[in-house]
Formats: structure tokens, sequence, C-alpha cells
């Protein structure tokens, strides 16, 4: 949903570890300003193609994997987000969006391109006994994922019991979740959740 050079500001500040806000609030010295231009430079040069595509449908991102393939050979196609994906009005939502993986992976298979898509699981999955992604927190629940390939999930522990210390309901709850944050601190973890 972001145009290309916000996407590319975005990238560079998290290369640089400079905070986005610090960006956007045009609060930088001069030498941040010089090392984000050379960071945006030095993306600029990657053989990269941002397109902003909010709510294209599946039909519109296989075309233009089938026209990025013509032009200019396979790639990898990244789609962020899973829910900016238009689906048309429909009743049938779960129908709806297994259609519209199958459709995307059966694009990526025509054309050679590697492509995934980012979601968000669902928010009520952190206050699971275990709140590690599973396949139903995706997008979609659980059968929509049946026509990917794979499904791996991706999190921040320490960020999630951040939240569930919040609502904890005893000091031995909030003394687990101090735990958790320190083991987890600056670490992720990736779960095959589909193979």
């Amino acid at each position: 949903e972001q145009r290309a050079d916000q996407c590319m500001r975005q990238m560079a500040s998290q290369r640089l570890s400079i905070d986005a806000r610090r960006i956007r609030a045009g609060d930088l010295s001069t030498q941040d300003y010089e090392q984000i231009a050379d960071e945006i430079r030095a993306i600029a040069s990657l053989p990269l193609e941002i397109e902003k595509a909010a709510n294209w449908t599946w039909r519109e991102i296989v075309s233009r994997m089938k026209r990025f393939r013509h032009e200019k050979g396979q790639g990898i196609v990244g789609i962020d987000h899973a829910k900016s994906v238009n689906l048309g009005k429909t009743a049938m939502f779960a129908e709806a969006i297994n259609e519209m993986y199958m459709r995307i992976r059966d694009g990526a298979h025509t054309t050679g391109h590697a492509t995934f898509i980012l979601m968000q699981r669902k928010s009520e999955s952190m206050f699971r006994n275990d709140p590690a992604p599973i396949k139903r927190d995706g997008y979609g629940g659980d059968a929509t994922h049946e026509s990917m390939d794979m499904l791996l999930g991706m999190w921040r522990p320490s960020q999630v019991y951040k939240v569930k210390k919040v609502t904890a309901k005893t000091k031995a709850e909030e003394d687990k979740c101090d735990v958790k944050i320190l083991e987890w601190e600056d670490k992720a973890e990736v779960i095959m959740l589909k193979n």
C-alpha cells in the first residue's frame, strides 16, 4: 500500500537502524540524511521493483507476474499484505481467499517466480497458553491454506509476552512473562507450519 519511495525509505531506516518515526518527523542529523541517501541509492541499484498495488485482484497480480517475467525474467514476488488483495464481493469468504492463494501460487508456478504473501495473525492467538503461531492464525483460517506450497510462521515472542504481561492476572503470570521477554529479546522464531 506504500509508494516505492516510502518502501525504500523504510528499508533504508531498517538497514541503518534509524527509527522510521525520526525520518518522518525530520528529526535527523546531516550525517543521518547522508547515510539514508547513500542507503537508498544502494537499494535503488538492486534488481528490485516496487509497485503500489493496493486493492489489486489476484487476476491483476498474476497478469503483472506474467508481464514481469516477459520483461525481466524470473524473480521473487512479495505481496504485503494478504488483506490488501481485492477478493471482490463474496459471501464465501474462505473460498475466495483459498482461490486467491491458489491462483497466485499457480501464477508463480507458470512464470517460474518464487512468491510470498505476508499476513498478520489474529490477535486473539496471543492469549492462548502457547502463543506460538499455528496454521489457523493466518488470514482466512486453517482450511484456506491448503492451496499453499508452504506456510511459515515468524514471530517475536518478546513482543507477544509484553502484551500478555499487561493482561496478566497474577504476579506469577507477570513473572513468567518477564522471563520470556528476557529470553527472547531481539530474537525471532520461524516455524514451519506447512511443508
